[in-house]
């Protein structure tokens, strides 16, 4: 046997370890995992990076470094970055995209010919924390407005110009399958055969049309161009110039009506 730190209650990660949440335990010394300790001062002021259960032994991995302060920032994996992205009650999957879950980033918008598509730009990408929460419980699902997630340096950008073109949606996965996704994406061929070569033909339509229709005078409906008023050439410069007539009994007068 070999004294060990366990944690007496559950510890939330991003939050630094007590005195109080910690003690010394007998544990066999063949089922010790690596990186435990022998004395509580070792753990107490380090911050858990994961959630750890009571009688839990503490190891060096499941702990930030020793200078981490806590928060969120002391969760986040070297190298990498933290991103917020707004979401709602179906795009976070109804609540079950917790805290240590992995998510496909998917992106819905128009291509260049603005035909709908929808493609996923990221694959299995980590959730680090829900709104302002990093402790997750997977038997109680929770709707939230914003989710963090933990992406390198060139996946950021790509996230960040993707729901500047589009709407994103996060789409859950098995936390065991690490296997990237390989998609071509989805278009509107694959929902409504022949609705793409559709959609094209009425854009090119309605293209002639409006070119057809560039410089074609434009008339009031129902009315026609009034006569020329030879009697009254000061009406006929106000008519032409101000494009306005005033009918008063049987005599008219057009420009600015007073």
């Amino acid at each position: 046997m070999r004294p060990t730190v366990v944690a007496v209650v559950e510890i939330p990660p991003g939050v630094p370890i007590t005195e109080s949440q910690v003690r010394i335990l007998q544990w066999p010394k063949k089922l010790l995992p690596v990186g435990s300790f022998e004395k509580k001062e070792l753990v107490v002021g380090r911050v858990a990076r994961q959630l750890l259960a009571v009688n839990e032994p503490v190891v060096d991995i499941r702990l930030a470094s020793r200078n981490a302060k806590g928060g969120l920032s002391s969760l986040i994996t070297a190298g990498k970055r933290a991103i917020s992205v707004r979401v709602d009650e179906v795009i976070g999957v109804a609540g079950f995209a917790l805290p240590g879950s992995f998510v496909d980033v998917m992106v819905s918008t128009r291509d260049a010919s603005s035909t709908p598509f929808s493609k996923i730009v990221l694959s299995r990408v980590k959730v680090v924390a829900t709104e302002q929460s990093t402790a997750s419980d997977p038997t109680q699902p929770k709707v939230v407005r914003a989710v963090t997630l933990e992406l390198t340096p060139g996946d950021a950008e790509i996230l960040d110009l993707a729901r500047s073109i589009g709407s994103l949606s996060l789409v859950l996965r098995n936390e065991a399958d690490s296997g990237q996704t390989a998609s071509t994406g989805a278009r509107l061929n694959d929902i409504m055969p022949g609705a793409e070569n559709k959609a094209s033909e009425f854009a090119v339509s309605n293209l002639s049309k409006n070119a057809q229709s560039v410089g074609a005078p434009r008339a009031s409906a129902g009315v026609s161009a009034p006569a020329k008023n030879a009697a009254n050439p000061r009406a006929n410069y106000a008519r032409n110039r101000y494009g306005a007539e005033e009918i008063r009994g049987g005599s008219s007068s057009s420009g600015n009506i007073k």
